[in-house]
């Protein structure tokens, strides 16, 4: 389960976000727009990290840095990207190269895909007995 606030989360030595927060870490996850990519990335933007966030659309974007607590929108960088398009991930690629290349020290420490694909198919239900 993801914290809802910092202050759920565990302070003591061995946390790693609280380490790795100190070297100006930043994270990209696809599939922010929803669910568990969504909650991650805002929890992510809460404790400081910088958020290479992954949405297909511009406004999925601005309402994730519009719903963020506090000032940890800041912390925010939507990236426009379609997992099911191969030319939509290297542009992806590119502009995360950007960012990371426009910020000194910035470092990127995790890639969560959380993006998923769903091709039509049936969906059958049998009992179980």
């Amino acid at each position: 389960m993801i914290p809802d606030t910092v202050e759920d989360t565990d302070k003591g030595e061995g946390d790693v976000l609280s380490r790795l927060k100190c070297c100006m870490s930043c994270s990209l996850i696809a599939g922010t727009s929803s669910g568990i990519g969504r909650r991650t990335a805002l929890f992510l933007a809460s404790k400081g990290f910088v958020v290479l966030a992954g949405v297909r659309k511009q406004s999925d974007g601005d309402a994730l840095v519009a719903d963020a607590p506090g000032s940890s929108g800041k912390n925010i960088r939507p990236v426009i990207v379609d997992v099911a398009k191969p030319e939509s991930i290297d542009a992806c690629l590119k502009k995360v190269t950007e960012l990371l290349g426009k910020e000194p020290g910035l470092r990127l420490v995790a890639v969560i895909n959380n993006a998923g694909l769903l091709q039509d198919s049936t969906v059958e239900f049998h009992a179980l007995d």
